[in-house]
């Protein structure tokens, strides 16, 4: 019986969130070469963005002169399709916003305070010695920074020095957030631990807590060398963002260069697996990770910081089953090709118990019920959003950003999302052979004609912002939610979270699931390349269907494997 096309299409939307999809989305530029570092959602739900351009002509004639360098602070409108101010400052990294939702932007080795509209500098700190990696604002107002190797926490007058670590005593921490109630610093990044007999230096990743007194008084990881080469788990891994909750939860992400890491163990003890991935241990023939270079790691912690309440790593093929437990991808040309950097930089928890993220892909990141099913990949790293359960083990959503280049930040508040980041000059951009049908090279403006900025402005590179929603029409046109705590992220690189990216918990259902995004738990199928002496294993499981409207071409996979793992080096970043 053929349905009227009316409850066919009623059918089809009912299960799935209300506008759970894209908004807005713009380039942000001028003819000479633009960037975006950070971004927050302001409390009535306007975006703030910072960024730096070599064009004076940036922001228009009513731009302020606050400083001299090509940074600059903007704030638009709730939709992000309209320029309400612009500031100009000294070269600009990232941004956050005080509880009264003035902004705070790294400019150099200070940070800046500006007034709410914009229009003066408030403060500005004392040089702190080298230029901020990561900065991260308390319900307090209090806020952290990292320098170099110097973690601090200062007041909210940006001035009195409230916890003070001269020295991390690690070769790279890249992270900093407060605890809400207590006010400890939290310090994240990994370190070269040194060489041992499977070779070196590897990095090592730590997670490090300082009271008051600025004593280290927690531990998390931090490795030495010889341990994990004993036990053959020396993969470069680390942890690059930290994400508190208002109700003290503290999410963060990493990654590894292969399945051979300690990520995969517990915290404190190498013999024992890492409870939060449910014992998976993702080895396989193909170096550990089913082909992936560089995976990314998420992970919750206990609410007592003991360890990992529910981690996973993004493992997953773009758009075709991998062949048993081979590492190879067959492609539409008849070519093969290996899952590589994947991943998301940025969690926040959403209100439907949900997680969502944003990151960038080197190649192969899985699209399920995209927003975008028919976007190829653009020249660099694209961008790339995701929703996973509460679990962390399926992914529910992910989709490319079409015109992208690289995430450089992400803010979350009341159900919408904004990805910003640096978009290439894609006009002469050619799609990969098999692809030429599903280019969308360019950045197509959601809603028609709304767009802030339509089309490319010239030069090397724009910034980009996208705008969505991410759980239901009537959150996301609410007023949004206060928030409270802090987190922080590397400015370098991937860029940095911000004060009003951080949404209200909604703790669903407990398991003790964890694993792979995507993936479901299952038998897994003996691996016939592996000796049945080894323990090995690899399973393709389907995921079931989502309650999503748009379901992906292909399932996605629980990679399952054993104990041994080779060391596998990261291909092309």
């Amino acid at each position: 019986m053929r349905l009227p096309l009316s409850l066919a299409i009623a059918l089809l939307f009912a299960a799935s969130p209300a506008s759970a999809a894209v908004t807005a989305a713009s380039y942000f530029g001028s003819a000479g070469k633009d960037s975006l570092t950070g971004v927050a959602i302001a409390s009535d739900g306007a975006i703030l963005i910072s960024g730096n351009s070599d064009a004076s002509s940036l922001g228009g004639p009513a731009a302020r002169m606050l400083g001299t360098g090509g940074g600059f602070v903007a704030k638009l409108d709730r939709a992000g399709t309209k320029l309400v101010w612009f500031s100009w400052l000294e070269a600009a990294g990232q941004l956050g916003l005080t509880p009264r939702d003035e902004p705070i932007v790294v400019t150099g080795d200070h940070l800046t305070k500006l007034a709410l509209d914009g229009s003066s500098v408030i403060w500005k700190t004392a040089t702190l010695g080298s230029t901020v990696k990561s900065f991260a604002v308390a319900g307090s107002g209090a806020v952290a920074v990292l320098a170099g190797s110097h973690a601090v926490a200062l007041a909210a007058d940006g001035q009195t020095v409230l916890i003070d670590v001269p020295n991390v005593g690690r070769s790279n921490p890249s992270a900093v957030a407060l605890e809400p109630s207590s006010g400890d610093l939290f310090v994240s990044g990994d370190h070269n631990a040194g060489y041992g007999t499977c070779g070196g230096p590897w990095r090592s990743p730590f997670i490090f807590r300082y009271d008051q007194s600025a004593n280290r008084i927690w531990t998390l990881y931090d490795y030495a060398g010889q341990a994990a080469c004993d036990v053959d788990l020396a993969a470069d891994s680390f942890f690059s963002h930290l994400f508190f909750q208002p109700d003290g939860t503290l999410y963060t992400t990493g990654g590894a260069d292969g399945g051979n890491t300690v990520l995969t163990r517990s915290a404190h003890d190498l013999a024992k697996n890492n409870p939060a991935l449910a014992g998976a241990c993702f080895a396989s023939p193909c170096y550990g990770w089913k082909g992936a270079a560089a995976p990314r790691y998420v992970g919750r912690l206990k609410s007592d910081f003991s360890d990992f309440e529910r981690s996973s790593f993004i493992v997953a093929h773009f758009n075709r089953a991998p062949p048993g437990c081979s590492c190879d991808v067959p492609q539409d040309d008849g070519s093969t090709a290996r899952a590589n950097s994947a991943g998301l930089d940025y969690v926040f928890p959403t209100s439907t118990g949900d997680v969502v993220g944003a990151g960038a892909a080197g190649w192969h990141f899985p699209t399920v019920n995209a927003w975008f099913p028919q976007a190829a990949y653009t020249p660099g790293y694209p961008a790339v959003l995701a929703v996973l359960d509460h679990d962390l083990k399926t992914m529910k959503m992910a989709t490319l950003l079409p015109g992208t280049g690289s995430t450089q930040a992400a803010a979350y508040r009341g159900g919408r999302i904004v990805v910003v980041g640096n978009a290439p000059d894609n006009s002469h951009w050619t799609p990969p052979a098999g692809q030429e049908t599903l280019a969308q090279a360019t950045i197509s403006a959601a809603p028609a004609g709304g767009a802030l900025q339509a089309d490319f402005g010239g030069g090397t590179q724009d910034g980009f912002i996208y705008v969505g929603c991410v759980t239901n029409e009537s959150e996301c046109s609410a007023v949004p939610p206060p928030v409270s705590g802090g987190g922080g992220g590397a400015v370098s690189g991937a860029g940095a979270s911000s004060l009003g990216g951080a949404g209200q918990l909604t703790v669903g259902g407990q398991s003790s699931g964890g694993g792979a995004a995507n993936a479901t738990e299952g038998a897994a199928t003996p691996d016939a390349t592996k000796p049945a002496t080894s323990g090995c294993s690899c399973a393709a499981v389907p995921r079931p269907q989502t309650n999503y409207a748009w379901v992906a071409e292909a399932p996605l996979f629980l990679l399952v494997c054993g104990r041994k793992r080779l060391r596998r080096r990261s291909r092309a970043r």
